[in-house]
Order: C-alpha cells, then sequence, then structure tokens
C-alpha cells in the first residue's frame, strides 16, 4: 500500500494497510517542516527464513563491532577471493582500508554500511566491473516501471554503464547519479527478504501467487540482511531509531541533497529510511520518504526512521506476526509510536 500526505493538508490513500499509519506520517511531516511524506508498504510471501547471525567481536572503538578479515588463508582461498572480488562477491568479512574525514579506524563491510560511510562505498564500488553493478542494479528493476497500475508511474534515471566514468561509480555507490521512485525502491528490498525472488507489484490483493524471477543467490541475501540488520542494531549506527520492540530489524537510512538548477542545493534534502521486518523471516518491506525536512533534522535516521518502526510495529501486530527479537526490555514508547497504538 501507498500513503502519502502533502504539507498544508492533501493528502492521498492509496489501498493503505495500517490502521494509524497516515496520522503517524502525518505527525512527522508536520513535525520537521517537511513539503511532503510517503510509506511505499509491501507485503512478502511467508516463505523465507533468515537464520540469526553471530554479533561480531568488538574493537577498542567506543564498542564498535568490526569484521576482521581472516588472518590465515592457503594460495588457493587468496586466489579466490580475488576472483570473487573482480565478479562483485566481496564477502562480509572482507576489510578495505580508506582515509576519511569520520575516523572510524578500521571497520568491515558491517560498519561501512552501520556507520553510512560514503568514502567506504566509493572504495568498494570501484573494485567492481561497472557493467556488473548495472546488470545487479538493472534486475532489481532500477530504470523500469514496476507495471503495478500506479497511475503516473516514473521510470526513474539510471544510465547505462557505457557512459559511467569513476566519479560516477564512487558518487552511484552512495546514492547520487541515480533516480528511484519509492516504489521502485520498495520493490527492491521486498526481492532481497524473499531471500532473492523478484515478484511484480501489485496495488489489489493478489490470490494466486504472481509470476517471479530469481535475481540473487539466497545465500548473499542472507549475508546482506545481516549485514542490514547492523544499521539498526550496531552501537551509534545511522538506523537505531527505525529500532522495534520485539522484532529484529533490517533497513538502511538514507540523506541526500535534492538537485536544483543543474546543481545540487545544500539546505534541501530528501530523507530515506528503506527496510524489512522481521529480520529473521521478512513478512513486510516497506520505504519512508519524508521530503524537505527543514525543522533542524534532516537525517534520513532522525526524521524517516522513527515513521518506519511506528507503522511497521503497528503492521506486524496487526498480522499476528510473531515477535523474534525477546531479548530487549520494554522501552518507553516514543511519540510517533504511542500514535500507533491509539
Amino acid at each position: 500500500g501507498l500513503l502519502k500526505f502533502m504539507h498544508g493538508g492533501e493528502y492521498h490513500m492509496y489501498n493503505p494497510d495500517v490502521v494509524g499509519a497516515l496520522q503517524i506520517l502525518i505527525a512527522e511531516v508536520r513535525a520537521s517542516g517537511a513539503r511532503d511524506g510517503t510509506v511505499n508498504l509491501d507485503q512478502l510471501p511467508n516463505t523465507a527464513r533468515v537464520m540469526p547471525t553471530t554479533p561480531p567481536a568488538q574493537s577498542g572503538l567506543g564498542k564498535l563491532p568490526t569484521i576482521k578479515a581472516p588472518t590465515s588463508e592457503s594460495r588457493d582461498e587468496r586466489a579466490e577471493r580475488r576472483a570473487d572480488r573482480r565478479r562483485g562477491l566481496l564477502p562480509p568479512d572482507a576489510v578495505i582500508t580508506f582515509p576519511d574525514e569520520h575516523n572510524l579506524g578500521v571497520i568491515g563491510l558491517a560498519t561501512i554500511l552501520a556507520k553510512s560511510s560514503n568514502v567506504g562505498m566509493a572504495k568498494l564500488a570501484l573494485q567492481l566491473e561497472p557493467q556488473q553493478i548495472w546488470n545487479t542494479l538493472n534486475r532489481f528493476g532500477f530504470g523500469q516501471v514496476t507495471n503495478g497500475g500506479f497511475p503516473g508511474e516514473s521510470a526513474g534515471v539510471f544510465s547505462n554503464y557505457s557512459h559511467w566514468r569513476a566519479i560516477s561509480i564512487a558518487t552511484l555507490s552512495h546514492g547520487y547519479g541515480i533516480s528511484v521512485t519509492p516504489l521502485q525502491l520498495a520493490q527492491a528490498y521486498a526481492a532481497i527478504g524473499a531471500l532473492g525472488v523478484r515478484r511484480p507489484v501489485s496495488m489489489l490483493r493478489v490470490e494466486a501467487p504472481p509470476a517471479s524471477e530469481r535475481i540473487l543467490d539466497r545465500n548473499v541475501c542472507r549475508e546482506l540482511l545481516g549485514l542490514l540488520e547492523n544499521v539498526t542494531t550496531q552501537e551509534g549506527a545511522t538506523g537505531v531509531r527505525a529500532r522495534i520492540q520485539g522484532y529484529r530489524v533490517a533497513g538502511k537510512t538514507g540523506t541526500a541533497w535534492k538537485s536544483s538548477n543543474g546543481t545540487y542545493s545544500k539546505d534541501r534534502y530528501t530523507s530515506v529510511f528503506a527496510g524489512v521486518v522481521p529480520a529473521s523471516n521478512p513478512r513486510l518491506a516497506a520505504v519512508v520518504v519524508i521530503d524537505e525536512p527543514t525543522a533542524g533534522k534532516y537525517m534520513g535516521g532522525d526524521v524517516s526512521a522513527p515513521v518506519f518502526s511506528a507503522v511497521l510495529g503497528g503492521a506486524l501486530r496487526l498480522m499476528g506476526v510473531a515477535p523474534d527479537d525477546m531479548s530487549a526490555p520494554l522501552a518507553p514508547l516514543s511519540t510517533a509510536q504511542t500514535v500507533a497504538r491509539r
């Protein structure tokens, strides 16, 4: 389903799945002084199963987890690791060394995502083949309409890799040089939650299983879900406000300058949180977009993640989805979550 609220009172509702979701979205749009906000929600078949990941070892950097590279590898293992890197199969235990204005020390993929390191993502992307990057994102449906029946749907903007330069790859790695709709992004996260199976989007209830295609390996998706879960659990990570009491959340924050007159504005932002829940057996994928927040806070983890938490928490309770994380004690409800309970 899709909910959209525009500042000033106008709102649109397309097949909303969550009671109270519109009130939550309106409250955040008004509180952040944004132009509008959108929540895209996609329900997944109850077929995937992701086992809990083993917590990485703690480093001395303020107890931030870090993943260390293997200390002993055979010659064949090193050759295979180099071959994997050429194919774009960088393992989760890889460590990339790079200079960054934010000194995070030696970090692995999990912390690059959890701390939203643009430099780290650029370094990783530049090690991959441009065609492999393009093929992967193309399989997710970027640059194509979803054919979900939404009127006036845009295909977004995603240029062919033949036009890319090194700077294009570096900026693409953290969200620039590409334009996607919330619906496309929700469909992509739904595919990750379904362990690599991409299904068509529908605004109407579908009785029979829709046609689907495999776009990613199941094991790759399991590893990716584990990395995305760190974004909401690692101390100091950008997505901790997306946590849902009793449920494991896998997702990613996003904050981008908006394009204006051929350049990027330094004071107008699009703030995003996208993810799936429960992380152990994803049933829902959702994308929350807050457009041009102006009340001081503008990071996706500050303005979009709490809406994700409140809306998806309410949806899981309404669906009767069993909790998959009973380790944390009950925490006081945030304002947005209080709205969700009403």
